[in-house]
């Protein structure tokens, strides 16, 4: 099998950090640029921010919603369960309710308890602007940012919308689907040992089996070979500009779809941070170690004890350096000022899928 493929592009929504600048203190609310909105005004760890709101427990464990500025006001009710805003509405489920669809203002904009007439039981995060759900046949389908069903719930797999375009799984049949949810093509998952649940810059990674021995490709949405496949692979764990992040063994390397080895399956851990930027995780003993890389295999600036996975919509990321110390860092590994300490940051960001039980 292979993995479920992370994309850092959706780590490009607009969002603040949520950090405490002093280990023991309350937590505080910064941009991305190091800016601070506020400072030690909460005990719970909150949600960092997406389209302008954020969520916090209360002292009843329930989520609330507050706006993402100096000083946050409170919307809408009170929630077991709430996704975060990666669009102007999101998924909600009060105590003993069901799953609703609500905007930044905690107004109801859909009750999502059937859709098509079927009972809706599990909704995921909105994902390029669809959210896929459950119903309690343990079908699939997807939504729209109005509640609107897009894709009907009749497979028994569908992944995420990933660079426009949903894969669902109805028996043996594989269906590449488009926003609108129609047919873009279709092939038998008997034709692969594997797949991933879904596309990154057009490409689907597959599981080939040749004489027994497990090979690793890439198709388009045409099911047209790109890269055909090739033996040493274990597993593929990302896919940017022509690139890809393989496993082999216990180590990650990094090849492109020319076959070339860029960086030797040497690490424990690759993770793309940007088009052209790699995150390397390896350890010094018994001692963490992360480095930058360029997709050329050359490393960048200094190591660190921690770096965040990916760089933000204003070109930075957080970094933890020698000293213990956090900060933001540019993509050439320069420091940024900052207009506090920070002693530790959240990384909080919500439910993935709200579920009424």
């Amino acid at each position: 099998k292979l993995s479920r493929l992370p994309t850092f592009k959706e780590y490009f929504l607009s969002r603040t950090q949520v950090f405490k600048a002093q280990s023991k203190g309350d937590w505080g609310m910064m941009g991305v640029d190091g800016k601070v909105l506020f400072e030690d005004k909460f005990s719970n760890e909150p949600t960092m921010a997406r389209n302008g709101r954020f969520m916090v427990k209360n002292d009843e464990g329930l989520w609330e919603i507050y706006t993402a500025e100096a000083a946050p006001k409170h919307v809408g009710e009170a929630y077991t369960a709430i996704c975060p805003f990666k669009e102007k509405v999101t998924l909600a489920i009060k105590p003993g309710e069901c799953i609703k669809l609500i905007d930044t203002d905690g107004k109801e904009v859909a009750l999502l308890d059937q859709i098509d007439g079927k009972k809706v039981v599990s909704v995921n995060a909105f994902s390029e602007g669809l959210a896929v759900y459950r119903t309690s046949d343990y079908t699939y389908g997807a939504i729209d940012v109005n509640g609107k069903g897009v894709i009907p719930a009749e497979y028994g797999m569908l992944g995420n919308c990933s660079d426009g375009k949903l894969v669902g799984v109805k028996r043996d049949i594989v269906s590449i689907l488009g926003k609108d949810g129609k047919v873009i093509n279709e092939f038998n998952k008997r034709d692969y040992a594997g797949f991933t649940n879904s596309f990154i810059d057009g490409l689907l990674a597959v599981l080939v089996e040749e004489d027994g021995d497990p090979k690793i490709g890439f198709i388009n949405e045409q099911c047209e070979w790109v890269m055909e496949p090739v033996e040493g692979i274990d597993d593929v764990k990302g896919i940017c500009n022509k690139h890809f992040i393989y496993k082999k063994g216990l180590g990650c390397g990094l090849m492109d779809f020319n076959g070339n080895v860029i960086i030797e399956p040497q690490y424990r851990k690759l993770t793309f941070m940007s088009d052209n930027m790699l995150r390397v995780y390896t350890m010094a003993g018994v001692v963490p170690v992360f480095k930058l890389y360029n997709l050329e295999g050359k490393e960048l600036g200094e190591t660190y004890r921690w770096l965040d996975t990916n760089f933000y919509s204003s070109g930075y990321t957080i970094a933890q350096f020698e000293d213990k110390k956090y900060g933001f860092i540019d993509a050439s590994g320069n420091k940024v000022p900052m207009d506090t300490e920070v002693a530790d940051f959240g990384f909080n960001d919500g439910s993935e899928s709200v579920t009424k039980y």
